[in-house]
C-alpha cells in the first residue's frame, strides 16, 4: 500500500511538480521558460548516468522523501525560480524546489549537483 517498486523516471519527476512562472510576456518568464527546458535536460542526464545525483536525491532534496507515495502528495510540489542564487533551494515541508536561474546548461548542471549532493538531507547517506 505504501511502497511501490516501479523504478521512477525523469518523467515522473518532471509531471509531479507544478510549475509557478513569471507573468508571461515578461524577461523573468522567458528566463523561466528556458530554466524548465535546462530541468527536464537535467532530469533526462539524472536517469541516464549511474553516477552522481540520482532522480531519488532529486526528490529527496525537494521533498524529503526518497520514493514516489503510491497515494501523492500534500502539498502538492512545485517549482519556483530563484535570482539570487547560484545553488537550487528547497522547502521540504511545503514540497518546493527552487531552480537557480543560470546562464547556460553547463552552470546549470553544475549548480544543481553541487546544490544537491551537499544538501544535509535529513542525515540519510
Amino acid at each position: 500500500m505504501c511502497y511501490s517498486g516501479k523504478k521512477m523516471t525523469a518523467a515522473d519527476i518532471e509531471n509531479l511538480f507544478g510549475v509557478e512562472f513569471s507573468l508571461a510576456g515578461s524577461n523573468r518568464r522567458r528566463d523561466e521558460t528556458r530554466i524548465m527546458g535546462y530541468w527536464a535536460d537535467y532530469l533526462m542526464d539524472c536517469e541516464e548516468q549511474n553516477e552522481g545525483v540520482s532522480l531519488e536525491d532529486i526528490l529527496m532534496f525537494a521533498t524529503g522523501l526518497r520514493a514516489l507515495p503510491p497515494a501523492g502528495m500534500q502539498p502538492w510540489p512545485s517549482i519556483d525560480f530563484i535570482y539570487n542564487s547560484t545553488f537550487p533551494l528547497s522547502n521540504t515541508c511545503g514540497n518546493v524546489i527552487r531552480l537557480p536561474v543560470s546562464g547556460s546548461y553547463e552552470q546549470f548542471k553544475t549548480s544543481m549537483d553541487f546544490g544537491i549532493q551537499n544538501s544535509p538531507g535529513f542525515g540519510q547517506p
